[in-house]
Parts: C-alpha cells; sequence; structure tokens
C-alpha cells in the first residue's frame, strides 16, 4: 500500500516507496552494491536463448532464491 501512495501523483516510480534520487529500486541497476534489505551484494545475469535478445537481470541471492 506505501508505494501505491507514493506512485499516484508522481511522474517517476519508485519501487521502495522512497523517491530520492538512487533509493527508487530494490535491485535494478545495483549489480555488485548491497542489497537494501539484506546487505548481501546483489548479483546480475542475462537471460534469453539468442545473445541479440537478451534481458540483464538483477536481484539479491538471499532474499530472490
Amino acid at each position: 500500500m506505501r508505494t501505491i501512495r507514493a506512485n499516484r501523483d508522481r511522474i517517476d516510480r519508485t519501487f521502495t516507496g522512497d523517491a530520492r534520487r538512487g533509493f527508487t529500486d530494490w535491485v535494478y541497476g545495483r549489480a555488485n552494491r548491497p542489497c537494501r534489505r539484506c546487505g548481501t551484494l546483489i548479483r546480475t545475469g542475462a537471460l534469453g536463448a539468442d545473445p541479440t535478445r537478451e534481458r540483464v537481470t538483477f536481484w539479491c541471492p538471499n532474499c530472490q532464491r
């Protein structure tokens, strides 16, 4: 509910409920930086069968098993 309220009247979206610059995403774009929840380093990888159509992914190996 907090995130819905935080995004209701603004153009830029936040997924953490914090609109300050650099604090809007939990893991996206945070490779090798600490997870905001547990402090474990965020990992990155690529998904896709074809290298020209891969998506870059970010996850916390502790929180997002």
